[in-house]
């Protein structure tokens, strides 16, 4: 949650320029004052790996 729309925008931009970096787009929903994240394995299909572990950390560094 973020305290007003301009922080969200602003979060908004940074998660879409890694994704974009990192060639990976997870599914995203928000609001006026949140966002929602939803990550699934890197080879659709596969088990959680540790590279998606590092990729939902960085996402969270973002924040």
């Amino acid at each position: 949650e973020f305290n007003d729309y301009a922080s969200n925008r602003d979060f908004l931009d940074r998660l879409n320029d890694f994704c974009e970096k990192e060639a990976r787009f997870p599914d995203i929903s928000f609001g006026r004052t949140y966002v929602n994240i939803t990550l699934r394995a890197e080879l659709e299909g596969s088990a959680i790996t540790e590279v998606d572990h590092i990729f939902a950390a960085s996402i969270d560094k973002l924040v």
